[in-house]
C-alpha cells in the first residue's frame, strides 16, 4: 500500500469520526436521513462540516416554482415542495389540498402553502388525477419543513402522461435554478 504523511493520517480519521459524529446527532435529534444530511470534507490543515440539507434530492424532478416529484413504477407521481421553497417559506401553518378525483394539467395550481411569512401557491409538476392527499399535513402541517421530501410530500397523482416528467428539471438542472436565484 501507498503511505501517507501524518497529516494526511489524522485529516482522514478526523473526517471519518465528524462524519460518524454528524450521523449519531441526526439520530438523536430524530430526523430523517433526507432531512439533514452531512458531508465531511476533509483538507491537510483545514476541515469543513457542513449540512447539504437545501441540496436537491436525487431521485425527483424539478419545476423552477419549486416543485418536487417522484414517478413510481405504476404511473403514480408523488408531489411537494422542495427544501429550498420550506426553507424560504418559514414555518408553513397551514395547506390547502385539491380534490381527491380532481384532475389536474402540469403548471395549474394544485394547493396553497400558508407560513408565518407568506401565502404561496403550489403547482402541479405534470398532469394527472388526485388519487390521494396526505392528510397528516392536515393537523401537523410542520411535516413539510421537517421533511419535504418524505413524509412531507402534498400529494399523489395518477399521471395522464408520463413522459411529462422527463421535460421536468433533473437535480443538476434544478441546483443551477437554486445558484442563479442566490
Amino acid at each position: 500500500g501507498r503511505l501517507r504523511s501524518r497529516p494526511v493520517v489524522m485529516a482522514h480519521l478526523f473526517a471519518r469520526a465528524a462524519s460518524r459524529y454528524c450521523h449519531r446527532l441526526t439520530r438523536q435529534l430524530n430526523f430523517e436521513p433526507l432531512a439533514l444530511r452531512c458531508r465531511v470534507q476533509a483538507f491537510p490543515t483545514v476541515f469543513c462540516v457542513r449540512s447539504t440539507s437545501s441540496e436537491p434530492s436525487e431521485g425527483y424532478r424539478y419545476l423552477k416554482s419549486h416543485e418536487w416529484t417522484s414517478l413510481g413504477s405504476d404511473g403514480t407521481a408523488t408531489v411537494g415542495i422542495s427544501n429550498y421553497a420550506q426553507e424560504k417559506l418559514g414555518e408553513i401553518v397551514y395547506v390547502e389540498f385539491p380534490d381527491v378525483g380532481e384532475t389536474l394539467n402540469a403548471g395549474e395550481q394544485l394547493g396553497v402553502l400558508e407560513s408565518v411569512k407568506a401565502a404561496a401557491d403550489v403547482y402541479s409538476p405534470i398532469s394527472g388525477e388526485v388519487t390521494e392527499v396526505n392528510e397528516k399535513l392536515i393537523d401537523e402541517p410542520e411535516l413539510i419543513n421537517k421533511d419535504p421530501y418524505a413524509s412531507g410530500w402534498l400529494v399523489k397523482l395518477k399521471a395522464t402522461d408520463p413522459d411529462e416528467y422527463d421535460s421536468l428539471l433533473t437535480p443538476e438542472e434544478y441546483r443551477e435554478v437554486l445558484e442563479e436565484s442566490d
